[in-house]
């Protein structure tokens, strides 16, 4: 929008004109308003430059916009480390999602030991009890695993899965499962899942192997009886 590309403006004559923490601040700004608009290479380049702030907490901001963007790109081998640095330097809130966002992360990149540090250092840093659940439930992530559907009734959930094992049978995805899973409300949904991944993106690289554009990757959970997390096929 207009409001963006006016403090994008702004923003870059501060970082020509200034040094130090204005300068600094300038970039964080420019970089922040370069997301907004959707001009993510410049918003990287702004945000990295202010990431080595000598201003602590401006530093933490950018590093964890950094991490966010990455994230948003699966790019979760380069969102963690700016992810944990800002942890480090932000307080409160800020520091708890820093925290939770990095083990989200590491989970994806199946590094689970350091993923459940992360994900207790966020649980402990907030007050917000909401927030404290979501962080206590990522911790009961186990794995990943590729959803073909999820249905009210049981029998269209077993006709869809004698579909998905005629269909991949030839190319080895995993065994087909069915589970129930507890919806928002009070019905309860029969999900069908095709294997066990350790990581998100062998997962993801299986159901794109398989041309199953139409399914999504999961995470696995205790909750739903999974066990343990299991190895890709």
């Amino acid at each position: 929008s207009s409001n963006y590309r006016k403090a994008y403006r702004e923003a870059m004559m501060a970082t020509g004109n200034h040094d130090g923490a204005v300068r600094d601040e300038g970039t964080y700004l420019a970089g922040m308003s370069a997301y907004k608009m959707g001009q993510i290479a410049s918003a990287e380049r702004h945000l990295r430059t202010a990431a080595h702030s000598g201003e602590p907490l401006l530093s933490g901001q950018s590093q964890a916009q950094l991490g966010l963007i990455y994230s948003k790109q699966n790019r979760y081998g380069a969102a963690s480390e700016p992810l944990l640095g800002a942890a480090r330097k932000l307080h409160g809130q800020d520091r708890a999602n820093a925290y939770y966002y990095a083990g989200i992360a590491q989970q994806n990149l199946g590094r689970w030991a350091q993923a459940r540090t992360s994900l207790t250092l966020a649980r402990n840093a907030s007050k917000d009890p909401t927030f404290q659940q979501n962080a206590t439930d990522k911790l009961a992530v186990t794995g990943y695993t590729i959803q073909f559907g999820a249905f009210g009734s049981e029998t269209n959930a077993q006709r869809q899965a004698k579909q998905i094992t005629r269909r991949l049978r030839p190319a080895r995805a995993g065994l087909v499962r069915i589970k129930p899973s507890d919806n928002a409300g009070s019905s309860t949904l029969y999900v069908v899942h095709v294997g066990q991944y350790t990581t998100f993106e062998s997962a993801l690289a299986t159901r794109n192997r398989i041309g199953a554009n139409e399914a999504i990757v999961v995470p696995l959970t205790r909750r739903l009886g999974t066990g343990g997390r299991g190895n890709g096929p």
